[in-house]
């Protein structure tokens, strides 16, 4: 079990991620970072306005960064 924070970035800054999670594998921990990213695009959905100039950005336990995920690569967009 590994222990990752997800911080999330926009154009205002970096917002840290204080707790962070166990999680059994790198696998895992991608798919944490895509769900959340998915889950804070659904929210700008349901206010109107979404945003994918940002990212959620993991560090491992030491502070080290170890993935980063871009909100335009968490979703497709089709159609007009």
């Amino acid at each position: 079990m590994a222990h990752y924070f997800f911080h999330f970035r926009d154009r205002r800054g970096l917002l840290r991620d204080g707790e962070g999670r166990d999680l059994a594998s790198v696998a895992r921990m991608r798919m944490a970072a895509l769900a959340d990213a998915r889950s804070m695009i659904a929210d700008d959905v349901l206010h109107g306005a979404v945003r994918l100039d940002q990212c959620i950005e993991v560090e491992d336990a030491e502070g080290a960064p170890v993935y980063s995920l871009a909100f335009a690569d968490a979703v497709t967009v089709t159609g007009g």
